[in-house]
């Protein structure tokens, strides 16, 4: 006996949606880190290192917003403006009874940390003066100034 197009769709949706909507529920591996060590994660400023080479001290800040397009406003301090660049990375730790074959196998996101990193890029008269940390404002002595 054939089945009618009709019940056969409503046979096979629920399944077929139940499947797609556990497949969104999956862990995406390209964005887990897997590493042997929280210490073997890039820093921020290695992250953004390509980024960084193109904001050198008098960039105008509309290159700044072209470069860095998420960077943020966040204070301003005698003339000089803060703008926040911040990278949020999923890791796993290896040897924390996670494996890649785990991992990999396994739904929800087992082990699964995150690392959140913010750098700062100083601007004055709307131009880069640095980077740095979080509030380490040009004035002190210990802001970082990389020359790639």
């Amino acid at each position: 006996m054939i089945e009618h197009p009709q019940h056969l769709v409503a046979r096979l949706l629920p399944p077929l949606l139940a499947l797609l909507l556990l497949a969104g529920c999956a862990p995406d591996r390209s964005r887990v880190i897997i590493v042997d060590d929280p210490a073997e994660l890039p820093s921020i400023e290695d992250v953004l290192a390509d980024e960084l080479l193109r904001l050198a001290p008098g960039t105008p800040l509309h290159r700044l917003r072209d470069v860095l397009p998420d960077a943020e406003y966040v204070a301003s301090r005698e003339g000089v403006q803060a703008w926040r660049v911040v990278r949020v990375r999923q890791y796993v730790v290896r040897g924390e009874g996670v494996s890649n074959l785990a991992f990999s196998e396994t739904e929800g996101r087992p082990g699964v940390r995150l690392d959140r990193q913010e750098l700062w890029i100083y601007v004055q008269d709307d131009k880069v003066l640095a980077w740095g940390w979080p509030h380490q404002w040009p004035n002190r002595r210990e802001i970082t100034v990389q020359d790639y």
